[in-house]
C-alpha cells in the first residue's frame, strides 16, 4: 500500500480519534490558570472559557492499529533523527 492510499485510510480515522481525545478533555479537563487565560486573550484567542486542559504521563495511543504503526514510525524517525 503506497503512503496516499494509507493517508486516505488513516486521516478519517486520525480525525475521528483527534475528535474523541477533544471531547474527553472538554468533559474533565481543567480550564486555564488565569496567567494564561490573560496570555492567550492578549493574542486573540476567542473563546477561551471553553479550553481546557488535561496533563498526562503519555500521550494517548490511538486504538487503530494502523494509526498505532504510524505513531510508532513518527516516535522511530524522531528518535533516529535526534541522535
Amino acid at each position: 500500500m503506497t503512503l496516499q492510499e494509507q493517508l486516505h485510510t488513516i486521516i478519517p480515522d486520525a480525525i475521528k480519534w483527534a475528535k474523541a481525545q477533544a471531547e474527553h478533555v472538554a468533559l474533565i479537563g481543567n480550564p486555564l490558570q488565569s496567567n494564561l487565560r490573560d496570555f492567550v486573550q492578549r493574542v486573540g484567542v476567542r473563546g477561551v472559557d471553553r479550553i481546557r486542559g488535561k496533563f498526562v504521563d503519555s500521550l494517548p495511543i490511538p486504538e487503530n492499529s494502523l494509526l498505532k504503526e504510524m505513531e510508532f514510525q513518527r516516535d522511530y524517525l524522531a528518535l533516529i533523527w535526534l541522535a
